[in-house]
């Protein structure tokens, strides 16, 4: 993974959150580096699985839950180079330990507090994460394929430490 794979994340926008999308293009423009912008549609009989595939997870309960709250509707997706990452071992909401770059993490605790609710807002805070995520969104495939999302604390007890970082 080069330098500039391992500072790109993306930010998803779902369809509930597209009338903040003004304000939150310009939130990160003011700190990041945006590379592109595209729209998704997924079909709705097929959300919530692939709403899985995204994550890597399966809990349809969940995935459920979520898409009544995200809205099934087409998405945003911004993808954004950080030019100056700051690595820390954080806990992601899944309660995993993960080094993150911090400065993505808070721009989602931002945007999220802006648009008045989590379940509006996805930010990727590890390369692989963002790896997976694009992989996922690319796909031509209806419904997308299942593929687990690895997490490195799952793996072998410890937080992950992307190229050049420190657990």
């Amino acid at each position: 993974m080069n330098s500039n794979e391992k500072n790109r994340f993306i930010v998803v926008v779902w369809s509930a959150a597209r009338s903040f999308e003004r304000q939150i293009m310009d939130e990160i423009g003011v700190r990041f580096n945006i590379l592109r912008t595209f729209e998704i549609t997924w079909p709705r009989r097929h959300f919530t699985q692939d709403l899985a595939a995204f994550y890597g997870w399966k809990s349809w309960f969940c995935w459920w839950n979520k898409a009544r709250k995200c809205g099934k509707g087409p998405f945003l997706v911004i993808e954004i180079e950080d030019p100056a990452p700051l690595w820390q071992p954080l806990h992601d909401t899944s309660g995993h330990l993960l080094v993150c770059d911090k400065n993505i993490y808070d721009l989602k605790t931002l945007l999220r507090h802006m648009t008045g609710h989590s379940n509006r807002i996805h930010a990727s805070v590890t390369p692989e994460e963002t790896s997976h995520q694009l992989a996922v969104l690319e796909s031509k495939d209806d419904p997308i394929p299942f593929r687990p999302m690895l997490y490195p604390d799952q793996a072998n007890g410890t937080a992950f430490a992307p190229e050049g970082g420190t657990p």
